[in-house]
């Protein structure tokens, strides 16, 4: 089904992608509104979504992070899923995704909400409340915002909501760690920093040893976690979770919470 034009497009049902590594070439003009449908990826992230087709074809599908929309069309192509429901921070709807739902005849089954920050809670609870019901979620896929704090709370709001089985997939963990070691690897870059340089936040891969530990401690709540660089997909295990006041940070026991105090 998917037909390689070049390092950086594809063909996917008749519909072009253009992927852009933000570590390479320059950025596609963000204003733009002819075809390709932009997908902000590398090739050898775009290449992992195939993994979970067959296991989530047909599916309730979550998207946090739409952009210019190139990676809903692509899932809702890949996937033709019964829902698809995609959240965007950015107030503005995508053009190129407006056009493609319209063309392809999906507004029913793609239902895109903006102005939406991923780390509203109250707001993703009411929006599938409306859209999915009481029907359990196949996948979530995590573009947004990179940051713990927001990352963590809308995990937390959807995860209890993803079937036995199910995936939760967070993108671009490990950013922080591949920065500090271009840094690192880059004289000229490490002398443009200060000598001592401003504190910053958590990096997102604390939600991922989070995540492992409970796998560890509650494999019946996290059945398994894998990760590669940029991408790692979490798997839901059986436990009947409440859905008031889900919080990760209660699945680890106290090892858990010994292990990671020091990264506080």
């Amino acid at each position: 089904m998917l037909r390689w034009i070049d390092d950086s497009h594809c063909e996917l049902e008749g519909t072009t992608f253009r992927l852009w590594d933000i570590e390479g070439a320059e950025p596609p003009d963000v204003v733009a509104t002819a075809a390709p449908l932009v997908i902000l990826k590398p090739r050898s992230m775009f290449e992992r979504y195939f993994s979970l087709r067959e296991r989530l074809t047909g599916g309730n599908i979550v998207e946090l992070g739409v952009y210019q929309g190139g990676s809903t069309a692509f899932l809702a192509l890949l996937l033709t899923p019964r829902k698809l429901v995609a959240v965007e921070k950015r107030a503005n709807p995508a053009d190129a995704l407006t056009r493609f739902v319209a063309d392809h005849g999906l507004k029913r089954s793609v239902r895109p909400y903006y102005g939406v920050d991923q780390s509203e809670e109250s707001r993703l609870t009411e929006i599938l409340d409306e859209e999915f019901g009481r029907e359990p979620i196949d996948a979530v896929f995590d573009d947004a915002s990179h940051q713990l704090s927001e990352t963590t709370a809308s995990f937390n709001a959807l995860f209890h909501r993803v079937r036995p089985g199910g995936v939760f997939v967070i993108e671009d963990w490990s950013g922080s760690h591949a920065y500090e070691r271009a840094i690192r690897d880059d004289e000229a870059l490490l002398a443009q920093l200060p000598p001592d340089p401003p504190s910053v936040d958590i990096p997102l891969s604390r939600l991922v040893l989070q995540l492992v530990l409970v796998n560890a401690y509650a494999p019946d709540v996290v059945a398994r976690v894998e990760t590669f660089p940029g991408w790692v997909v979490v798997e839901r295990g059986p436990a009947d979770l409440d859905a008031e006041g889900f919080d990760i940070t209660s699945w680890y026991g106290e090892l858990g919470d010994t292990l990671l105090a020091p990264l506080e």
